[in-house]
């Protein structure tokens, strides 16, 4: 079931919306585009979740853990670089393999994966999670996308 709000749309929602509707038809159909604007965006979440080991996983977390996770995150997405302050290095050599594994692996990720990465990782923060494995509450973030 819907919920009904009042909602300040941006100057740039707006002109993504209007970019999409027909002028001739008069005023666009504001939650029906917002809604669609939303779904076309958790589609391309979906589709674009890189498989990543349980370590990659702990890696983000951690990196992004007791941050204000503001609603919208700058580009480009830097998530290898935010593991390595995390964790206080400058070269990845002074890693373990495992952890220089991940983050080369993560390092290789496009923005769209970065994006779709990191909204799970705000999922995971947002609420509290205390049963099953790393990977089931992982896994739980991503349907919740």
């Amino acid at each position: 079931m819907g919920l009904k709000k009042s909602v300040m749309l941006s100057d740039d929602t707006v002109a993504y919306i209007n970019a999409r509707h027909k002028q001739e038809e008069g005023e666009p159909r504001w939650s029906a585009a917002v809604n669609g604007a939303v779904e076309t965006l958790r589609s391309l979440y979906r589709s674009n979740i890189p498989a990543l080991n349980e370590r990659a996983w702990n890696l983000l977390l951690n990196a992004h853990s007791g941050h204000f996770f503001d609603w919208r995150p700058s580009a480009p997405m830097r998530l290898a670089s935010d593991i390595m302050d995390d964790l206080g290095v400058i070269s990845i050599e002074s890693l373990s393999d495992d952890d220089a594994a991940a983050v080369r692996t993560i390092h290789g990720l496009s923005q769209i994966e970065q994006l779709a990465v990191f909204e799970v990782v705000r999922i995971f923060w947002a609420h509290e999670r205390n049963s099953g494995s790393l990977m089931d509450m992982i896994e739980d973030c991503k349907a919740s996308l």
